[in-house]
């Protein structure tokens, strides 16, 4: 005769999983004997990110933060309904990943609202970046050969003078955005650097920026922003690894001929 303690998970995380599947499997079998259409269920997810999407645009994170996990529950136990109620179509795996990019779209909007309200431009710009790709947002769904498009029009201007404290920059992308100054020499975790202040030519953006750049690779090791509020942020970079032979074909998004095309 076998102990039943044998199937059971002995460690921590394994129970949590096991319990967690419990709990999915008790929703997912409520849901579907009440024979809620599974696209209902997807809609209801995206509907409760709008929440999680205005308190993060009132800056209460912790309560967005658990609506989200709220609304995760709506978009783990979708497809498991349409599977259980025999309604998974073609059109209902579209539509759940379009919802879902919608409800990412949401989430990273509140988060860009509440740092312009508070004057944190150094973190809309980071969190606009996320959805940025050479001048417009992509969001390509392999598995229906789809892909949004959203205009950054109206806008460059802020998104060149941020990428411009990425690596790669050149002497001429840094004269474009900013007024630059050699303020001296530092020792940076052994690296001798030169030290640049930048004086920003969009006075909306940063109050000023002190990059200290490698004096052998001439790539930034260390860069401080500091904003007008006079609260600043220090990256600094390490184990940097430097490959001019990688052509930018490489970062393009690759997509099959017959992917559609939706504009935003």
């Amino acid at each position: 005769m076998l102990n039943n303690s044998m199937h059971e998970p002995r460690s921590i995380t394994g129970r949590i999983g096991v319990g967690g599947k419990r709990v999915v499997d008790s929703i997912v079998k409520g849901l579907a004997s009440l024979h809620i259409h599974p696209n209902i269920l997807t809609l209801i997810g995206m509907v409760i990110n709008i929440f999680a999407m205005i308190l993060f645009a009132k800056g209460i994170f912790t309560w967005a933060g658990l609506v989200i996990i709220f609304a995760g529950i709506f978009d783990i136990v979708d497809g498991e309904v349409a599977r259980r109620t025999k309604r998974d179509t073609k059109f209902g795996a579209f539509f759940d990943s379009v919802i879902d990019r919608y409800s990412d779209l949401l989430l990273l909007l509140g988060l860009i609202i509440w740092y312009a309200k508070i004057n944190r431009i150094f973190y809309v710009g980071l969190t606009g970046l996320v959805l940025i790709d050479n001048g417009k947002l992509q969001v390509y769904t392999p598995k229906i050969k789809q892909v949004q498009e959203a205009s950054t029009a109206g806008h460059q201007d802020l998104v060149q003078m941020f990428l411009a404290l990425g690596f790669g920059q050149t002497a001429q992308d840094l004269k474009k955005n900013f007024d630059v100054t050699l303020a001296g020499e530092e020792v940076v975790d052994g690296k001798k650097t030169a030290v640049l202040d930048l004086k920003p030519r969009d006075t909306g953006m940063f109050k000023s920026v002190r990059m200290w750049m490698d004096q052998q690779k001439w790539v930034a090791v260390q860069i401080k922003t500091t904003e007008r509020s006079g609260d600043y942020l220090t990256l600094k970079f390490m184990n940097i690894k430097l490959n001019a032979n990688i052509p930018d074909s490489v970062f393009d998004l690759k997509m099959p001929k017959d992917v559609k095309v939706i504009k935003m």
